[in-house]
C-alpha cells in the first residue's frame, strides 16, 4: 500500500468526517511506527483509520426513485447500514437489480410491506456465508396482500410468502420495538394512521388498512437520534414520539429518508415543525416520497442513489 492515492483518500475522509482527533492519529502513528518501523505513512494512516471508521454508523442509499450515481433508479427505496459490525439492509425497492450484489448481510429490515419497498426482497441478491441465515425484521402486516381502497387495486406486490421466506431467512415478526445493535433499534408499530387507506386481505378476511405496519430504525448518536423512515405513513410526530420512549434520549439529531409529504401530504407540515422545533430536529437527508416542496422548507439535503452518510 504505497499509492498516493490510498493516502489522498483517507485524508479526505478526515476532511469531512472528523472520525478522530489529530493527536490520537498521530500518537498511535508513533507508536506503530516504533513497533513497525518499515510500514510507510499510508499505509499506517489507513490501519489507524479503520479503528476509527468502526465507531461509525454508516447509511448508503442503493434504490432510489431519484437517479444517482451507477445504482438504478428503481421505484421505492433502499437503505444499506454499518453499525458495530452489523449490516442491515433497508427495505428492497419494488425490484432487485442484478449487478447490485451485498454481502453478509445479517438483518433486513421492512419499513412497511408496500410493493416499491417489499417487492425486491424475492430476488435481492447476497453472497452469505452458509452458517450464517440472514434474519428478516418487520411488523406482521408488511407480508400481507393489501389494496387501495379508490380505485380497487393492489397496492403491495402481492403477498409476501412467510412459507417461501423460511427457506431464505429466518423471520423475526414483531409489533415491539427489537434492538437490532447496541445502538440501532427497529421501532416495531408506531401506531399507524389516522384514517385507513385501503384494505388487507388475510385468509380470506377483509380489514381496513391503516398501514400499521409503517416503522423505521433508530440509532442513537452521540449528538441525538438518527430516525431513518421508508415512507413515514404514520406521520413524523408518531416514528418521533416511539423513539424518544424507546431510547430516553429527547434529542432528535437527523432525519433520514422518505417523509411522504408529497402531494396533499405537504399540508401537514406546519403541524410536524412544531414537533421539530421542539426536538431541535435540523439536519434533513431526504428521498423517495419526500416532495419538492417539503425538501424546500426543511432545508433538507436532497438525497440520490450511492449516496453514503455517517453518524458517530
Amino acid at each position: 500500500m504505497t499509492s498516493n492515492k490510498i493516502f489522498d483518500n483517507y485524508i479526505s475522509h478526515i476532511g469531512v468526517f472528523p472520525l478522530c482527533s489529530l493527536d490520537n492519529v498521530l500518537n498511535g502513528y508513533r507508536a506503530a511506527t516504533s513497533f513497525y518501523g518499515n510500514l510507510n505513512l499510508p499505509c499506517l494512516l489507513v490501519f489507524f483509520g479503520k479503528s476509527c471508521f468502526e465507531l461509525y454508523m454508516k447509511i448508503k442509499l442503493l434504490i432510489n426513485d431519484i437517479r444517482g450515481f451507477k445504482l438504478s433508479p428503481n421505484k421505492g427505496v433502499s437503505f444499506y447500514i454499518e453499525d458495530d459490525n452489523t449490516k442491515i439492509l433497508m427495505d428492497c425497492g419494488s425490484e432487485w437489480s442484478e449487478n447490485l450484489t451485498l454481502n453478509n448481510i445479517t438483518y433486513i429490515v421492512l419499513s412497511h410491506g408496500h410493493y416499491d419497498h417489499s417487492g425486491g426482497i424475492k430476488h435481492v441478491n447476497i453472497n452469505q456465508d452458509a452458517l450464517e441465515k440472514i434474519t428478516l425484521v418487520a411488523h406482521p402486516d408488511a407480508l400481507e396482500k393489501r389494496y387501495a381502497i379508490n380505485p380497487l387495486k393492489i397496492r403491495s406486490d402481492g403477498r409476501l410468502s412467510l412459507e417461501k421466506l423460511k427457506t431464505k431467512f429466518d423471520i423475526k415478526l414483531t409489533t415491539e420495538a427489537i434492538w437490532l445493535t447496541k445502538k440501532m433499534v427497529f421501532l416495531g408499530d408506531v401506531g399507524g394512521c389516522k384514517l385507513p387507506t385501503g384494505i388487507i386481505k388475510t385468509d380470506n378476511k377483509i380489514r381496513l388498512d391503516y398501514i400499521n405496519d409503517d416503522s423505521s430504525l433508530v440509532y442513537c448518536s452521540e449528538k441525538g437520534l438518527v430516525i431513518i423512515t421508508g415512507c413515514n405513513h404514520a406521520g413524523l410526530k408518531k416514528h418521533i414520539n416511539k423513539a424518544i420512549r424507546i431510547t430516553g434520549d429527547k434529542r432528535v439529531y437527523a432525519i433520514v429518508g422518505g417523509l411522504h409529504f408529497n402531494g396533499l401530504s405537504v399540508l401537514k407540515l406546519p403541524f410536524v415543525l412544531r414537533i421539530l422545533k421542539k426536538t431541535n430536529t435540523t439536519n434533513f437527508y431526504t428521498c423517495h416520497c419526500t416532495g419538492k416542496i417539503a425538501e424546500k422548507i426543511l432545508n433538507s439535503k436532497k438525497m440520490s442513489t450511492g449516496d453514503i452518510l455517517e453518524f458517530i
